[in-house]
């Protein structure tokens, strides 16, 4: 099931004949060749040759892995769009695990090219200009939020909170 946002209903869940695997792999294969730098940042999923250098092969299962929690994640955000408390909580906590594993807040803004990409490929035509322009304000809002948690990796979210 693929999640996106509009103008009209707020946001709707809509079946496709894709899945968060499809998108999301679509989206790391093309983040990886257009920021092939950013490879590094994933040595569970990126493989290194007997140079030490980094292979395109990857680990299918680990991509899998991560391609799910990140979809699933951005499922979560817009499905959390009327409850900002709980969706800023969850990416700040997201920002907070990525700069332990020495993300910088200004990568996080490489993957929505990617994303918009993978998106567009996969959804075809129900990728149309006003949903993607909706999944480019949220992108943006969830990165503000991950690069709050980034800044800030000693801040209590609202779950800690309770």
């Amino acid at each position: 099931m693929a999640v996106y946002y509009t103008s009209r209903s707020r946001y709707q869940n809509k079946r496709f004949c894709v899945d968060y695997w499809t998108i999301t792999r679509t989206c790391f294969y093309r983040f990886f060749e257009t920021e092939p730098d950013m490879k590094a940042l994933f040595p569970k999923i990126v493989q290194m040759n007997e140079s030490n250098q980094l292979e395109w092969q990857m680990d299918r299962d680990m991509l899998q892995k991560h391609a799910v929690t990140v979809m699933e994640g951005l499922g979560a955000a817009v499905e959390s769009l009327e409850d900002s408390d709980f969706l800023n909580s969850v990416m700040v906590s997201i920002g907070q695990t990525h700069v332990r594993r020495n993300v910088k807040p200004q990568y996080v803004k490489k993957l929505w090219p990617s994303l918009h990409y993978g998106l567009g490929v996969c959804l075809g035509d129900h990728y149309n200009k006003e949903v993607s322009e909706a999944w480019r304000k949220v992108y943006i809002y969830i990165s503000a939020q991950m690069t709050r948690g980034m800044k800030n990796p000693n801040l209590k979210t609202n779950d800690e909170l309770s």
